[in-house]
């Protein structure tokens, strides 16, 4: 009973943080995951290297900022353009794409029902014509969210501009002075404790670290497969629409089927056969070379059913809001892998 109450309490606490603190303390968090992630090149670098570990540290971090930094600023920049390019257009795609495709799937099911009676062909008519309304007052407000959105988005750019400064400091003061930062933490726990939270780290990190590397790498395959058929296709802004559908395919359930579908049915339906079939085959060499190294990349120590994932990313957004998405199926593979060590006894 002591020990049920004991997890309740870490569990309530963990919660806590995780709603209330980690949102107001992003930045620094994420400048602590950039130096813990470097962490383990900066140590190998100084022992076959003469120079001050500082000095590699920062080396490290210039690398960082100039690499995977400037690429993903990139990235980002070149999506925001082509999202507000998309919401300025999307009324005029309505009108010119959309509006066209449906009034000849109405026209078509309008000459299949001449056969029928004639109350059932008005019937019919006027729900046609009712959908058309609805759909068309759909997109306007639809549009106009999207705007809202946008300047909301815009309105907060000094704040994302003082989060990543935030965040580019705390990087350099974790990444300097990690080892002191990590020795004064050890001081603050019982000598007869270091090992056992050696071993509850070392699990901890080598989940995480498994998980998002995994995921990540599966990400960047089906972003780079994603980006050359669209770009042979001759898709505009091939890029970018790759990247944004690559991020579904790390939710389970969903993947890029989610948004390949729906424009497969599309295409098909406004005469485009050549990017219909395309966009097939496309989703069909994805889904088979991720059947192939899924299994590689991933292993065994992510089998977690998807039903159980899908319903820990919901609690994870009900409990913790968007980033939920994300913590939630990481601290689900950390109590999985604890328990399975004999580090905690949740379940048999």
């Amino acid at each position: 009973m002591i020990h049920f109450l004991y997890w309740i309490m870490v569990f309530g606490l963990l919660y806590l943080l995780l709603r209330y603190v980690l949102y107001e303390i992003l930045p620094l968090f994420i400048g602590f995951l950039i130096a813990f992630s470097l962490r383990p090149a900066i140590r190998r670098t100084s022992k076959l290297l003469p120079f001050p570990q500082k000095l590699i540290s920062f080396f490290y971090l210039l690398l960082f900022y100039g690499t995977i930094g400037t690429a993903v600023t990139a990235l980002c920049i070149y999506c925001f353009h082509f999202l507000s390019a998309f919401i300025i257009q999307f009324p005029a795609l309505y009108e010119t794409n959309i509006a066209p495709m449906l009034d000849h799937c109405f026209h078509t099911l309008e000459s299949e029902l001449a056969n029928f009676p004639l109350t059932a062909q008005i019937d019919m008519n006027e729900f046609f014509i009712q959908a058309m309304d609805s759909l068309h007052a759909f997109t306007i407000s639809s549009s106009a969210s999207l705007f809202s959105l946008f300047k909301a988005i815009t309105a907060s750019l000094p704040g994302i501009i003082v989060s990543f400064f935030m965040t580019l400091l705390s990087s350099i003061f974790f990444t300097m002075d990690f080892s002191v930062l990590s020795h004064f933490i050890m001081r603050q726990i019982p000598k007869e404790s270091h090992d056992k939270f050696y071993r509850f780290r070392t699990i901890v990190t080598d989940t995480i670290a498994h998980y998002i590397s995994a995921y990540g790498r599966l990400m960047i395959i089906t972003f780079a497969e994603l980006a050359i058929g669209l770009m042979i296709l001759k898709v505009e802004y091939a890029v970018p629409i790759a990247f944004l559908i690559s991020f579904f395919d790390i939710f389970p359930i969903l993947g890029t089927g989610t948004v390949l579908y729906p424009w497969i049915i599309i295409a098909f339906f406004q005469h485009q056969m050549k990017l219909a079939s395309g966009l097939l085959i496309l989703h069909l060499i994805i889904n088979i070379i991720r059947q192939v190294i899924e299994p590689r990349i991933v292993g065994k120590r992510l089998g977690i059913h998807p039903v159980l994932m899908l319903a820990c990313m919901f609690l994870g957004v009900k409990c913790l809001g968007f980033l939920g998405i994300f913590i939630a199926p990481i601290l689900l593979q950390i109590l999985v892998q604890l328990n399975k060590e004999g580090f905690i006894r949740l379940y048999r």
